[in-house]
C-alpha cells in the first residue's frame, strides 16, 4: 500500500508561491585568529526551514559574524526563537607515522591534533596537489570563500529572501533594504554560477553525461522544477534519488597545512589534512523541518614536513574525530546533557522547565541533539557501510565511540592551551573516551562516574524516565546544572595518503510541552534521519508545484493548471521517496500573499475516485509522548479537475 502526499495550490491572492545578546563568554577562552582572506564572502547561513546555523569558511562554526550565539531556533526568520548553540566544532587526532608499516613515528611529534573549537587550527581554502607537492590554496585567492545555493531564490515562498538579508546582515526583517536584498539574490546567482565542482563540490548528476555540465542561470520561468523535469545536472546535493536534492546547501573547504595555525590551537604540528564541509537542509514540513546534515570528507593531501626536509604525507593510523559542542539553550546557565548510545546521539536540555529566554516567545525550552548518522569506514566482511549515498560491501561504519560532558563545577574542561604534552595529550585522551586531566606522560583516568556505569558514555541515562545517569544531581559524577559543553568520539580508523573517510552528523532541534517532553521530540527527529540516512537520503517531500494561471472576468476568477502537461504528468505520476503517491489538489485562500499555508482555509479538494478518503500521518504528541495518528488531508473521491471557478 502506497502512503499519499497531497499538492497544494494557493489561491485567493494568487500567493507568488531578533534577537536577545547573552554576555560574551570568550574571555575564558581560547583567542582566534583573525580571518584575512580576499574571498568573500567567509560567512555564510543556512536559515531554510526551522533552524538558523551560521559557518565560516575556515571550519570555525556556529557561531555567528558579529562574535554571538551560532543556532537559533524556532522560525528565528520569524523572530521567534532563541539561540541553543554558541559554538561547535570538530576536533581530530592520531598517530602519524612515515611509512605504511607504521613502524617510524613522524618526527617531533607522534600524536597530532587539529581541528577546531572556539579556535580553529586551520585555515580556509582547499589543498592543491598531493603528497610532497601540496600546498594550501593562498588565502589571496579570490575563490577561497564559502559557497552557498538555494533552489528557490529566483521564485521564493512568501518573503524568505527579505527574511535572508536580515539573517545575512543580522539586522531586524524591518531594517532590510533593497539593496541588502539584491546582494542576496546577487550572490545566490554568483555560487550558482561558480560552484567549485572541480575542487570536490557535491552536485547532482541527471543527464547521464559523464561529468557535470552547467545548467541553465535559473529565473522566474526556469527554475529549480524544470532542472528535475528537463534532466539537467544540478549544483548541490542529493541522495540515491536525484529528483530529491536539498533546498539550501553551503560548500567549503579548508586544510590544517599551517604549523603556526595548528599549534595556536591544539600545539601539534600539521597531519596534511584538507576537509570538505557540506551542509545542507530540507523546506519541507514534518520532522525535516526541524533537521540538517553535516557532511565532512577528510581527505589526507600531504605537504607535511616529514623531518628531512622533504616534504610529503603521513600515514595517520589510530585516528579518531570528535563533534564538540557548546550548547545554550536560551540561558546558558541551567542546561544538562546527555547521550544515548541506542541512537549514536550527544544531546542538551534544560534543567528547568521555563526559561526566560524562550519564555519571551511563550515556548517551552527546547533541546538539541547531534546524531553520528555515518561514521568513517574500515573493513568488515560479510557487513555494508555507506559512503557518498551508496553502499560499501566488506565494510561497516564506526558508530559513537564515547560520548562526554563537562561544564560548571566539575573538574574537566577544554584542555588549557599551554604546551603540547598538556593540550595535545589531553585531546588525546578526550578522543578515545578519557578524561582531560594530565598530560602526554601520565596515564589516562576515566571520568567520575556511577558504580557499574559504562564509562566511556558518560549521562547515558534517559531524562525523560528519570533513568540510569543522569546529568543534574549535584554529586561528583552528576554536577549541578549549568553551563555545558557536550561532545562525542568516532574512531579509530586509518587514513593513507590520498584517502578520503567520511562523516555525516545530522543536528535536530525538538520543541515539546515542557524542557523534558522536547527531549523526546528531538530524539523523534534523529530517528526520522537515521531512516532518511538508511534510505540513501530519498527525503520524503511534495511533488513539483503545479503551474497555476489566473484569468480574472467580470465578478469571477478561473484559476486553471492542466495546460502545462509536462508538468501535470510530473506532478500526479512521480512517486516520492519510492513510497509517496499523488492523490489530489487542496486550494486554500490566504489572508495575504506573505501568508503561511496554516494561515489558510481550504476552500475546496479534488482527489482521485480510489476509494482513499482521508489522509492520515504519525505525528509526534508531545503532551503523551506518542506518535498518534492524524488527519492531514480529507476528500471525496469527488474526481481530479485541474480549474476552478471563484465568483465570491
Amino acid at each position: 500500500m502506497m502512503n499519499i502526499v497531497c499538492c497544494v495550490a494557493l489561491t485567493a491572492d494568487i500567493a507568488a508561491a531578533r534577537q536577545d545578546h547573552q554576555p560574551d563568554k570568550t574571555g575564558k577562552r581560547f583567542s582566534e585568529s583573525p580571518m584575512k582572506s580576499s574571498g568573500t564572502p567567509m560567512y555564510s547561513v543556512l536559515n531554510i526551514n526551522n533552524i538558523r546555523t551560521w559557518a565560516r569558511a575556515d571550519g570555525h562554526s556556529n557561531h555567528s559574524p558579529n562574535g554571538d550565539n551560532g543556532l537559533y531556533f524556532p522560525y528565528p526568520h520569524l523572530g521567534g526563537g532563541g539561540n541553543l548553540v554558541y559554538q561547535d566544532g570538530i576536533v581530530w587526532g592520531a598517530k602519524a607515522y612515515l611509512d605504511q608499516a607504521l613502524t617510524q613515528p613522524a618526527p617531533n611529534q607522534l600524536i597530532r591534533v587539529g581541528g577546531g573549537i572556539y579556535g580553529v587550527g586551520t585555515k580556509a581554502g582547499w589543498v592543491n596537489g598531493s603528497g610532497a607537492s601540496a600546498s594550501p590554496e593562498p588565502l589571496t585567492s579570490p575563490n577561497n570563500r564559502i559557497y552557498r545555493l538555494r533552489r528557490d531564490y529566483t521564485r521564493p515562498k512568501y518573503r524568505s529572501i527579505e527574511f535572508d538579508a536580515a539573517d545575512v546582515n543580522e539586522i531586524p526583517y524591518s531594517s532590510v533594504t533593497s539593496g541588502q536584498v539584491a546582494a542576496v539574490i546577487a550572490q545566490y546567482e554568483k555560487d550558482w554560477a561558480e560552484w567549485p565542482i572541480q575542487l570536490g563540490a557535491p552536485y547532482i548528476e541527471r543527464n547521464g553525461i559523464p561529468g557535470y555540465q552547467q545548467p541553465p542561470r535559473l529565473s522566474w520561468d526556469f527554475n529549480s522544477d524544470s532542472l528535475i523535469s528537463g534532466n539537467y545536472d544540478e549544483p548541490g546535493i542529493a541522495g540515491a534519488d536525484h529528483h530529491m536534492p536539498a533546498d539550501q546547501v553551503i560548500w567549503m573547504a579548508y586544510n590544517d597545512l599551517d604549523s603556526i595555525q595548528t599549534r595556536g590551537f591544539s600545539r601539534s604540528l600539521p597531519l596534511g589534512l584538507e576537509v570538505q564541509k557540506t551542509t545542507w537542509a530540507y523546506s519541507s514540513s514534518g520532522s525535516l523541518y526541524n533537521l540538517y546534515f553535516n557532511r565532512y570528507r577528510i581527505i589526507n593531501k600531504g605537504g607535511v614536513d616529514l623531518g628531512n626536509g622533504s616534504k610529503g604525507a603521513f600515514y595517520p593510523d589510530s585516528m579518531y574525530v570528535c563533534q564538540w559542542i557548546d550548547p545554550d539553550l536560551g540561558g546558558f546557565s541551567d542546561d544538562l546533557g546527555g547521550c544515548d548510545t541506542t541512537l549514536d546521539i550527544e544531546f542538551s536540555y534544560n534543567s528547568q522547565a521555563i526559561d526566560e529566554v524562550f519564555k519571551a516567545f511563550s515556548l517551552s525550552p527546547p533541546a538539541i541533539g547531534y546524531v553520528l548518522l555515518q561514521g568513517p569506514v574500515i573493513p568488515s566482511p560479510g557487513d555494508s557501510a555507506v559512503v557518498g549515498f551508496h553502499r560499501r560491501f566488506g565494510y561497516k561504519n564506526i558508530r559513537m565511540s564515547s560520548a562526554a560532558l563537562w561544564g560548571s563545577g566539575d573538574p574537566y574542561g577544554e584542555p588549557p592551551n599551554n604546551d603540547y604534552s598538556t593540550n595535545t595529550g589531553q585531546w588525546w585522551k578526550v578522543l578515545r573516551g578519557y578524561a582531560p586531566l594530565g598530560n602526554m606522560s601520565t596515564p589516562p583516568i576515566f571520568y567520575a562516574r556511577p558504580p557499574g556505569a559504562n564509562p566511556f558514555y558518560t549521562h547515558s541515562g534517559d531524562p525523560v524516565t528519570q533513568t540510569g545517569w543522569l546529568d543534574g544531581l549535584g554529586t561528583t559524577y552528576s554536577v549541578a546544572p549549568g553551563e555545558r559543553r557536550i561532545l562525542f568520539t568516532t574512531g579509530p580508523f586509518r587514513l593513507a595518503p590520498g584517502d578520503t573517510q567520511e562523516i555525516v552528523i545530522a543536528v535536530a532541534a525538538g520543541l515539546g510541552a515542557d524542557h523534558l517532553s522536547s527531549v523526546s521530540v528531538m530524539k523523534y527527529y534523529t530517528r526520522f534521519a537515521r531512516r532518511v540516512q538508511r534510505g540513501l537520503f530519498n527525503a520524503p517531500r511534495g511533488p513539483s508545484s503545479p503551474r497555476v494561471k489566473a484569468v480574472e472576468l467580470d465578478k469571477e476568477i478561473i484559476l486553471e493548471w492542466g495546460s502545462d502537461i509536462s508538468r501535470v504528468k510530473e506532478t500526479e505520476e512521480t512517486v516520492i521517496a519510492n513510497e509517496y503517491a499523488f492523490e489530489g489538489y487542496s486550494i486554500y485562500q490566504l489572508p495575504n500573499s506573505s501568508s503561511r499555508l496554516s494561515d489558510g482555509v481550504k476552500i475546496a479538494t479534488y482527489d482521485k475516485v480510489n476509494g482513499i478518503t482521508v489522509v492520515v500521518e504519525d505525528q509526534y504528541d508531545s503532551q503523551t509522548g506518542l506518535l498518534v495518528p492524524v488527519v492531514i488531508q480529507k476528500g471525496s473521491d469527488s474526481g481530479i479537475r485541474r480549474f476552478m471557478k471563484i465568483t465570491s
